[in-house]
Order: C-alpha cells, then sequence, then structure tokens
C-alpha cells in the first residue's frame, strides 16, 4: 500500500461531495458509495502527515470503499 497523507483524504473528500464544517477539523456529509451519514474530524496542522494504516482503513470503511486498493484507485481517477 501506498503510504498516504492525510490531504489524500481531503481530496478523497471534496470529490465524494462531504463538507467541510471546520476548516481543517470536521467533514460531513453523506457517502455516495455506501450511502450513508460520514463524520470525521481531522487535526487542523495534519495535512502533510502520513496516516497510520489502522486509521486509514477506518476511514476508507466509512467512505464505504473495500479497501485501501479501491480507495488509491478512486483518488488517482479524479
Amino acid at each position: 500500500m501506498p503510504a498516504a497523507s492525510y490531504r489524500d483524504l481531503d481530496k478523497g473528500y471534496r470529490a465524494l461531495g462531504l463538507e467541510e464544517k471546520k476548516k481543517g477539523h470536521v467533514w460531513w456529509g453523506i457517502s455516495p458509495i455506501s450511502n450513508e451519514i460520514v463524520t470525521i474530524v481531522v487535526h487542523e496542522h495534519a495535512g502533510g502527515r502520513d496516516i497510520s494504516k489502522g486509521l486509514l482503513d477506518k476511514y476508507i470503511k466509512e467512505l464505504g470503499f473495500k479497501n485501501d486498493k479501491e480507495f488509491f484507485e478512486f483518488l488517482n481517477k479524479i
């Protein structure tokens, strides 16, 4: 799995139509993949930092992706 940063997640959140409720803190919306409400909190200064595998997997599953490979394929298409 390639390393992912919080910027990668932000890119995915925007592409999925989630709203940034509080700049750098809370992303909220309905995932078009899982059709469920998603609320994800990201630290304000985390942008360029790599995200841990466990946390990345948690966020990816909340968004409705099956695994990290599917998420990265999605990111490469946008």
